[in-house]
């Protein structure tokens, strides 16, 4: 159905049946080209990051660039604050985050009860050391170990519980209201807080993917740039569509009717060229009787005047 309706919008362009196969090849590998060129261009400029708000201004609110520059060194100590919050987060241990949790008004009584447990396991130790040397030597290393591990836990959930602290009271001198008296977000706010947020997930599963880093590393490229190019590229393509596909159609369309052109045109002249040769031809037939006959006109009239002339002459020699 789709294909008797491109064969009849072609007919009606001025084309044959025959230029149906060419335009659609011709029309697909222009739309994976601009697809390509969408990439490309998404991995050099990033449009959408231009379209959508910034990072600070989709987490904090647009207000941000009017605000002082020393609110704005706070603002940037929040994100950095956020930024070491989520690299700590990464590097920690799941084990020690389920032994203490992450963070909160717990944390030092946590970080107070590794300490007196630390004390507790040393001094066992110091009593089991008289019994027996192998034994003193087995129970310091797997209690040293996990002593260090409690401490480790206790401080980075005593450290979690400061930086929470601490953004807290960067977001009161700030300004900023809790998110649940927060009034309605417009779609754009909302769009771009998603758009940044899906961007952070696909860097981490490309940064997280073998065989992609492989790829990316072959072919000297960023692996999460790639990514991001990848998924922005293929959005511009679908969102422009609507412009790029008319367009290119019409300019085929434009192209192959241009031909068709061209080849009437020429066909029509070489015709107009063959019936002016034979008409000549047709011309000179009947022109040359014609010659003939009048040169027979002409020797009859020279004959009689040649005749009267002679009459003429032998009365006057009478």
């Amino acid at each position: 159905m789709v294909g008797q309706r491109l064969t009849n919008y072609l007919q009606s362009c001025g084309l044959e049946a025959e230029d149906v196969p060419k335009v659609a090849a011709i029309f697909l590998g222009a739309k994976y080209c601009a697809w390509a060129a969408s990439v490309a261009v998404a991995v050099r400029y990033q449009p959408l990051r231009r379209v959508f708000l910034s990072r600070r201004e989709a987490l904090f609110g647009s207000g941000v660039a009017a605000r002082t520059f020393s609110e704005r060194k706070r603002l940037w100590l929040v994100e950095a604050l956020d930024m070491a919050r989520r690299r700590q987060g990464q590097g920690q241990s799941e084990p020690l985050r389920r032994t203490v949790g992450l963070g909160g008004p717990g944390a030092s009584a946590s970080l107070t009860r590794a300490k007196g447990t630390a004390t507790a396991i040393l001094k066992r130790l110091r009593s089991k050391a008289k019994t027996s040397r192998s034994s003193l030597a087995n129970g310091l290393a797997s209690g040293w170990a996990t002593a260090r591990d409690r401490y480790h836990a206790a401080n980075y959930s005593w450290k979690l519980a400061g930086w929470q602290l601490l953004r807290t009271q960067e977001r009161q001198k700030l300004g900023m209201v809790p998110a649940r008296h927060r009034e309605p977000i417009s779609w754009y706010p909302w769009t771009s807080a998603k758009y940044w947020q899906l961007s952070d997930k696909l860097e981490a599963s490309a940064g997280s993917n073998r065989a992609w880093s492989m790829l990316t590393k072959w072919l000297n490229l960023n692996s999460k740039g790639l990514a991001l190019g990848l998924a922005e590229g293929t959005i511009l393509f679908k969102f422009t569509v609507p412009v790029h596909m008319p367009l290119m159609l019409f300019t085929i369309v434009s192209f192959f009717r241009h031909r068709r052109w061209v080849a009437a045109e020429t066909t029509a002249a070489l015709e107009e060229d063959d019936v002016k040769a034979q008409g000549g031809q047709v011309t000179e037939s009947f022109e040359e009787p014609s010659r003939m006959l009048g040169s027979t006109r002409n020797a009859a009239r020279d004959i009689s005047y040649l005749g009267r002339w002679g009459l003429a002459f032998w009365q006057e020699v009478e």
